[in-house]
């Protein structure tokens, strides 16, 4: 049985906070900041897998299935 890796477009609020080692709190502000990019899809916030890359950094842990 061969595994399927799945590249993930985005990830939450959450993820991303525990990704940079940061509160969800101080990723809220630097997204109203302008720091972060984000997308909406309906209420939910996702950060782009893009950002992470444009940034130079690795995407959070859990990023392939």
């Amino acid at each position: 049985m061969s595994k399927t890796i799945v590249h993930r477009a985005g990830f939450s609020v959450a993820e991303t906070a525990k990704s940079l080692g940061i509160t969800p709190h101080a990723a809220y502000q630097a997204i109203t900041a302008g720091d972060i990019e984000t997308t909406r899809v309906g209420s939910r916030i996702y950060i782009p897998a893009r950002w992470f890359r444009d940034q130079g950094l690795d995407t959070p842990a859990g990023a392939c299935l």
